[in-house]
């Protein structure tokens, strides 16, 4: 026999022991209650205002909310489209031209066109205007019912460490 034959080989049943710990662990992450907080997620934490009362915890105060838009068969929103890479400011204004009088288009602020034709939709909270998960949801809601919307997604930016609203 050659020296290697001889010598045992240990490394087969460690590794089978962590693989054993590993189906273990994902089976407890599987059968335990989502509702129920881990240590390794994020906690909520509520909020202390400076006149004392308590926000909600997943509300803060000022901050923005921005949406992905893309709207079908709007003439003046393909033109201010085009518009948006050469003059900026002409663009907002059409914008805010056109979104009188059409409900949640009068809320947002235009921040933003794509190459493909979608709008970059932003509503800016007050400093003192609490915005909410819920309040956000239900102005995509709203603009999805447009009919005019051929889709809607909020825009999710992170932003590494703190960062001010």
């Amino acid at each position: 026999m050659s020296a290697y034959s001889e010598r045992r080989h240990h490394g087969g049943l460690v590794g089978l022991a962590g693989l054993l710990l590993a189906i273990a662990g994902c089976g407890w992450l599987a059968t335990t209650d989502p509702g129920q907080q881990r240590l390794w997620m994020p906690l909520q934490v509520s909020q202390l205002t400076g006149d004392g009362k308590t926000l909600p915890a997943q509300a803060a105060t000022g901050g923005e909310a921005s949406f992905i838009v893309r709207i079908k068969g709007e003439e003046a929103v393909d033109a201010l489209i085009k518009t948006w890479r050469r003059d900026r400011d002409a663009a907002k204004a059409a914008y805010e031209t056109w979104a009188q009088g059409r409900g949640i288009f009068g809320e947002l602020e235009l921040t933003g066109c794509s190459y493909s034709g979608e709008l970059i939709l932003t509503r800016r909270f007050a400093e003192d205007e609490v915005m909410t998960r819920s309040r956000v949801s239900d102005m995509l809601e709203s603009l999805r019912a447009k009919e005019t919307v051929a889709y809607a997604d909020p825009d999710f930016t992170a932003f590494p460490g703190n960062r001010e609203n």
